[in-house]
């Protein structure tokens, strides 16, 4: 992405970046989770209107084959994230918000998240986050680790993600990109 690799300088990471150019910054992206059971997809943008402050808004759909028919849910969440740390080789962040649960649920309910992302070198970074959202008594947990590779403003990724949705645990090998505008 943008963030780690430009033509004109340099640096690396979010810092740099930030000290070049005072901004807004859009990341689009997308992922799946290979599991055998449940498919997952996630579609995410993430609105940076000044570098401390920025909107995540994340769409899971998570679809589970049953004989013939198609057991799904999908969930919405919607982060204010501060980027506490901005270094030249390490991000960090925390949010708080709230998801929203669909396909019979029709809840909304408290969320927070923090992460880290670390610039190793070029063009490799290595992401890791949380999120916990809670609906009614259960919970929804987000975990991912990814490693990043990044070509200017595109960033190709493959991790780990786990997922918990209520009792339920789903996780599995995820790969996704993500496009800097």
């Amino acid at each position: 992405s943008e963030m780690c690799i430009r033509d004109s300088y340099e640096g690396y990471g979010e810092y740099t970046l930030d000290t070049l150019q005072r901004r807004s910054r859009l990341r689009l992206g997308g992922n799946y989770v290979l599991n055998k059971h449940v498919r997952t997809y996630e579609l995410h943008a993430n609105y940076r209107f000044i570098p401390l402050l920025g909107l995540d808004i994340s769409q899971y759909h998570f679809a589970e084959p049953i004989k013939g028919q198609k057991d799904f849910l999908n969930t919405t969440s919607i982060m204010l994230n501060y980027y506490r740390f901005r270094e030249e080789a390490v991000s960090a962040w925390w949010g708080l918000g709230a998801t929203y649960v669909a396909n019979g649920v029709n809840t909304w309910g408290f969320a927070y998240s923090f992460g880290l992302e670390v610039y190793a070198s070029k063009p490799v970074s290595f992401h890791a986050s949380f999120k916990q959202s809670r609906i009614n008594e259960s919970k929804i947990d987000i975990i991912k680790l990814q490693v990043k590779y990044h070509l200017k403003r595109v960033a190709l990724y493959a991790g780990y993600q786990y997922n918990l949705l209520g009792n339920s645990t789903i996780s599995g090998v995820n790969f996704g990109i993500e496009y800097t505008f």
